[in-house]
C-alpha cells in the first residue's frame, strides 16, 4: 500500500486458496492447511484467517504462493477501509512482480550483460540461468554500501522529479516515494550484483536510464490500483444496499419508504441480525493468475463480486453502458456532479468503470468487465479482470 499510515495489520475475516508451490511450501514446514468449499462451489487447500500482515500477504503473491482471496461477511461497510486496502496492496505485489521481470528481461538483453558475457565466457548468463541465491544474499551484504549508491543514483532523480510535482499534494508524494523504493527493492539480487561489479563498464551508464525509465512507466501504472480500490467499494455498497432492500421488504412488506427505513442505523443493525442468523451473506473474491498460468493469463487480477437476488438483466444492462462512456472532455469531479443526487450512492461505483477502462487503456493495462448469473446457487456476479 506503500504509505506511511498504512496498518501493520488488516482485520477481515478471509480465506485464501494457495497455489502448488504455496502448497507445497506448507507442507515442507510442518504448517497447518484447511480445505474448505468456496462461493463458486470448488473444494480448495489453503488457510482462513481472521486478520493479517499487508507485507506477508503482499510477499505470497510476488513468489506465486497466492492464487485467490474469498471474503464473506453481512455487510461491508464497516470494512471499508480494509477492503480497499486488501485491493490495493494485491494490485501492488503483481505491479512489483512484473517490474521485476521486465527489468529482468530488459537486463538480460542489454549491452552490460552481452560485455559481461564476452569478459566471463564461464558465468554465461541469460534467461534461463539458474542463480545461487545463497551465494547472491552474502555477495549483497559484502556490497552493501556500493549497491546502496546505485539505488540512490536510479532513484534521487526519480524523487527530484515528485518533489517538484506541484499537482501532487505531500501524502501523495510520500506514496510515490515509497512506491518507487518498493520497486527497485523487488529487482532480484543478480541484477544489483553485475551492477556491483560492473560500475566502471561504459556499459553500465547505459542501463541505469533503462531501470529508471521503466520504473517511471510503473509509477504511473500503480495509479490503477486507485481507480480499482474505489470502484470495488462503490460496488460493495451498491451490492449491499441492494441485499438491504430486498431483506427489509421481506419484513415490512412494501407498506413504508424501504429507502428511509434502510439509512435508519437501528433497523440496519436488526436486519443484519436477521441476515447474520441465517448466514445471508455477501462474498468478494480477488484471483491471481500466476507464472502457471495458461498463456495470455499470466499477471491477471480478477475481482469477483457474488450477490443474491440482484436484478441481473438491469445491472447487466448498467455495466455496459458505463463501459461505453465517452470521458475524453470530463474529469471524475465534472462526472460525478452530473449524476442525480439520489444515485450517487449506488451508481459511482458503475461509472468508475469506464474510468478505470480509461486508465487501463493508456497504461496498456488489458480490463474488462461483465455481469453473469450462476442460477443454481442464486447468484448475479459482477467481474472486474486487470492484465497487467
Amino acid at each position: 500500500m506503500a504509505s506511511g499510515n498504512r496498518k501493520p495489520i488488516i482485520n477481515l475475516p478471509v480465506k485464501i486458496t494457495l497455489t502448488n508451490e504455496g502448497i507445497s511450501w506448507f507442507i515442507s514446514h510442518k504448517r497447518k492447511l484447511s480445505k474448505f468449499r468456496t462461493v463458486d462451489d470448488l473444494l480448495e487447500y489453503g488457510i482462513s484467517l481472521d486478520s493479517f500482515y499487508p507485507a506477508s500477504l503482499q510477499k505470497m503473491v510476488t513468489i506465486d504462493y497466492l492464487s485467490k482471496i474469498e471474503l464473506s461477511c453481512i455487510e461491508f461497510s464497516s470494512k471499508r477501509k480494509e477492503i480497499m486496502d486488501l485491493s490495493k496492496l494485491l494490485v501492488y505485489g503483481i505491479l512489483y512482480k512484473k517490474f521485476d521481470y521486465e527489468i529482468f528481461w530488459q537486463f538480460i538483453k542489454s549491452p552490460l550483460i552481452k560485455k559481461w558475457n564476452r569478459i566471463n565466457p564461464s558465468r554465461v548468463m541469460d534467461e534461463n540461468s539458474n542463480f545461487n541465491e545463497l551465494f547472491l544474499k552474502n555477495m549483497m551484504a559484502r556490497n552493501a554500501g556500493l549497491i546502496s549508491e546505485i539505488f540512490r543514483e536510479i532513484l534521487d532523480p526519480i524523487i527530484m522529479n515528485i518533489k517538484e510535482d506541484l499537482s501532487l499534494s505531500p501524502e501523495e508524494q510520500h506514496i510515490q516515494i515509497c512506491l518507487s523504493r518498493r520497486y527497485l527493492e523487488s529487482i532480484r539480487s543478480i541484477v544489483w550484483w553485475i551492477l556491483s561489479k560492473s560500475r566502471k563498464l561504459g556499459e553500465y551508464s547505459m542501463i541505469i536510464p533503462v531501470i529508471r525509465a521503466k520504473l517511471e512507466e510503473f509509477l504511473d501504472k500503480a495509479k490503477i490500483s486507485e481507480y480499482l480500490a474505489l470502484m470495488v467499494m462503490e460496488l460493495t455498497a451498491n451490492a449491499e444496499n441492494t441485499r438491504f432492500r430486498e431483506v427489509a421488504r421481506e419484513i415490512y412488506h412494501r407498506q413504508v419508504d424501504i429507502e428511509r427505513l434502510v439509512l435508519n442505523k437501528e433497523i440496519r443493525e436488526a436486519l443484519c441480525r436477521k441476515m447474520e442468523k441465517r448466514r445471508d451473506q455477501l462474498y468478494m473474491v480477488w484471483k491471481i493468475s500466476n507464472k502457471g498460468a495458461s498463456i495470455g493469463t499470466e499477471n491477471r487480477l480478477k475481482v469477483v463480486l457474488f450477490n443474491r437476488k440482484f436484478d441481473y438483466e438491469k445491472l447487466k444492462e448498467e455495466v455496459e453502458d458505463k463501459k461505453r462512456l465517452d470521458l475524453k472532455d470530463k474529469n471524475l469531479f465534472d462526472f460525478y456532479q452530473e449524476i442525480p443526487e439520489q444515485r450517487r450512492n449506488t451508481e459511482l461505483g458503475l461509472f468508475y468503470l469506464s474510468y478505470l477502462n480509461e486508465a487501463c487503456k493508456k497504461q496498456n493495462v488489458r480490463f474488462d468487465s461483465n455481469v453473469s448469473q450462476l442460477p443454481q446457487r442464486n447468484l448475479t456476479v459482477i467481474t472486474l479482470s486487470l492484465k497487467f
